[in-house]
């Protein structure tokens, strides 16, 4: 395992996506795993490049392993492991920005969804959850009858499903899921990675706990934050056994 990353780092990486929304944090820690890059540059990363990245942010700071919580439905809290070094070696390509598939005069082209498209369902799924796909497939598929151009929804549903089956197979990234027996009740019990929340929650619950250890060196001490963050991790914690 990782040592805890410094508290200085981790407060500016906090401060950067504290009150964003889900979406935006992601970038914001994106710009974190790679300073200086174009905010939109990153925005229009397919989702499984972006996560992947998100994937060594953590991997960086917190070590190869991920430990998560799922609840079955029996009640049944049961822990998952999942190893994030073995994720990053998931074969993928995902700088295919299109696939297409075509049956009974239909085409359909399909693109890899990056986080611009993410945002957009998201803002339309606020009102309907229904709105939000529709948005979704609307950005990411381009249809053709007869070599007709037609909208998405005019195209026949199951030519849809294989064109969204076919991104999800180009990109595995996009969509990592999380599964494991319930030994209560045998079921099998399954959620998505969501990378983000879990890195997020790690900073958070870090950041919190190293600034209640500011303070109380700050009351004990009287030394600024300023003079605390400069401080390695090592020689703050020695002050605050001092503390008892």
């Amino acid at each position: 395992m990782s040592e805890t990353p410094p508290l200085a780092l981790l407060l500016d990486i906090w401060e950067a996506a504290c009150g964003l929304p889900p979406v935006q944090r992601d970038l914001a820690f994106l710009a974190a795993r790679r300073p200086g890059s174009d905010r939109a540059e990153l925005a229009g990363l397919p989702i499984g490049r972006r996560d992947a990245l998100l994937i060594e942010l953590y991997q960086a700071h917190y070590g190869a392993a991920l430990e998560g919580l799922l609840t079955c439905g029996c009640g049944e809290l049961l822990e998952v492991s999942i190893d994030l070094a073995a994720l990053l070696e998931t074969p993928h390509t995902p700088d295919a920005a299109w696939v297409s598939v075509a049956a009974d005069g239909y085409r359909i082209d399909a693109r890899l969804p990056d986080t611009t498209d993410l945002a957009a369902a998201a803002t339309a799924g606020r009102i309907d959850a229904d709105r939000g796909r529709a948005v979704l497939l609307q950005r990411l598929l381009r249809a053709w009858h007869q070599d007709t151009p037609i909208s998405g929804d005019e195209a026949p549903d199951g030519l849809v499903q294989q064109a969204l089956a076919a991104l999800a197979e180009s990109d595995p990234l996009a969509e990592v899921t999380m599964a494991v027996g319930c030994p209560n009740c045998a079921s099998v019990v399954s959620a998505r990675l969501d990378i983000g929340s879990h890195l997020w929650a790690r900073i958070d619950a870090d950041v919190h706990q190293g600034l209640r250890e500011v303070a109380a060196l700050t009351r004990a001490f009287h030394w600024g934050e300023a003079e605390i963050l400069a401080m390695n991790d090592r020689r703050r914690r020695a002050y605050l056994e001092l503390l008892g």
